[in-house]
């Protein structure tokens, strides 16, 4: 079943939902590819009496330019190529274990060896996680804290709302 969004009494956003697996969320190429930009800032040049540069000084200024354009932007490509193909083995590789762990996790929990989790997000972070016995007593769970977030009854709710609003 798909978590519960509650706009709780203070008008803000909550998440209810039920987990299959004991951890939280996986990895996220949003954080990899997030690079804020911070352009320089253009510096003027200041007047010069010199000679213009000869032919053979240019071709070897435009030279030696090209070279090292090619050889940093190469470098920025294959940096982030490796830090694809790393991102993506990493997301293979959870991919792999939470495959091999479901079936033990659910036999687990089926069998009333293991809780479920339900986990409490407030504006898409982090913050409770609560369990039950079982699976409809997940789904009630997970109702009764969604009742609760939006009548603003849930114990801590406020106190995480608190440094928010002093900042």
């Amino acid at each position: 079943m798909a978590g519960l969004s509650v706009i709780g009494s203070d008008g803000v956003t909550w998440t209810v939902r039920r987990r299959w697996l004991p951890w939280r969320g996986p990895v996220s190429f949003r954080e990899m590819w997030h690079s804020p930009s911070d352009p320089a800032a253009a510096t003027e040049d200041a007047a010069t009496t010199e000679e213009p540069p000869t032919a053979v000084r240019r071709f070897l200024q435009l030279t030696v330019g090209v070279v090292l354009w090619v050889i940093i932007y190469g470098g920025k490509a294959i940096l982030i190529a490796l830090a694809a193909v790393f991102m993506g083995s990493l997301w293979l590789i959870n991919l792999v274990l939470q495959l091999l762990v479901l079936p033990f996790v659910l036999l687990a929990r089926i069998t009333g060896q293991a809780r479920w989790p339900v986990q409490i997000d407030r504006q898409y972070a982090h913050f409770r996680t609560d369990h039950a016995p079982d699976y409809a007593g997940a789904a009630s769970l997970r109702d009764d804290l969604a009742a609760q977030l939006r009548a603003g009854t849930l114990e801590g709710m406020h106190a995480a709302a608190a440094p928010e609003q002093a900042a």
